[in-house]
């Protein structure tokens, strides 16, 4: 299998190993991994129903619903704006109302702390070197005020794109030697793969702003590590009924989007009965009604 190459607008790639018929497995155990990433991302953040929302860094992938996960559990896909370069304008088809950009995270066309809250799960890694992944970083903190980014950890001894244990504990350029012999060529270029510790993924973020760095899975080996980084903002995020401590207006308007996006329809035009989050992802994973 090849990794996937990097920088390609308008392609969806591949960020794991194929595991041919284990495929669906692995899909199945990422979506329950994705499901606490969600949940402590709604701890977290508490956004409320009237918050403008993120996900940065969308997948063009549709086939399981692990690759679309926040869109699906979210409760109000109509706040959401999905920004990426996987060509994943089917989304705002799939989650009527939801927004898709077109966008290089390095340089995202909007205005600074345009997002209340923002979700970033498992893209840094794929982001290039320490001054790319710098960059990234900080460009998505400049226009979400509240974002919770995920990465794995690169101290779990199971490296989770090749499915390989330990070699990723080698000196860099040993690890990346050693994928190319065995056929992984991709993955063993940094512009494709830079795996993060607590302590390389903590500097990425910005110091003026207020980053707590979190971990999930086993408390001795966590397979995942999180930051939640949040702004100082002169007017805070809205509190559940749309409105803010300095602001009891209620939502906020959407200007519009730079950039390749799609037209928002209301959620309301949604075809049949509404589904529960949990309903949706089921649905789509094959385990519900059809």
């Amino acid at each position: 299998m090849s990794g996937p190459v990097a920088h390609i607008s308008g392609t969806a790639l591949r960020y794991t190993t194929d595991l041919g018929p284990l495929e669906r497995l692995k899909n199945d155990l990422a979506l329950a991994v994705r499901r606490r990433v969600f949940e402590l991302f709604m701890r977290e953040c508490q956004p409320p129903q009237y918050a403008r929302v993120a996900d940065f860094g969308v997948s063009g992938h549709r086939s399981h619903p692990a690759h679309y996960f926040f869109e699906a559990l979210y409760p109000h896909p109509d706040r959401i704006t999905a920004i990426g370069r996987e060509g994943a304008h089917w989304l705002s088809e799939a989650f009527p109302g939801l927004r898709y950009l077109e966008a290089d995270l390095r340089a995202i066309p909007l205005a600074d702390g345009y997002f209340d809250y923002g979700i970033c799960n498992a893209v840094v890694e794929h982001a290039g070197d320490r001054e790319r992944q710098l960059a990234l970083v900080r460009e998505v903190c400049r226009v979400c005020r509240c974002v919770m980014f995920t990465t794995p950890n690169k101290r779990f001894p199971l490296e989770l794109h090749t499915f390989l244990p330990f070699l990723h504990w080698l000196p860099d350029p040993t690890y990346r030697a050693a994928l190319r012999a065995i056929g992984h060529p991709s993955f063993a270029d940094v512009e494709n793969l830079n795996l993060l510790d607590r302590r390389a993924f903590h500097a990425l973020f910005p110091p003026e702003r207020r980053n707590r760095v979190l971990r999930l899975g086993p408390p001795l080996l966590p397979t995942t590590l999180v930051c939640v980084s949040r702004a100082h903002p002169a007017t805070p995020p809205p509190r559940g009924d749309g409105s803010t401590s300095a602001d009891s207006a209620g939502a906020r308007p959407e200007p519009p989007l730079d950039g390749r996006a799609l037209g928002a329809r209301s959620h309301t035009d949604r075809p049949g009965p509404r589904l529960t989050p949990v309903e949706r992802v089921d649905r789509r994973a094959g385990r519900g009604a059809r």
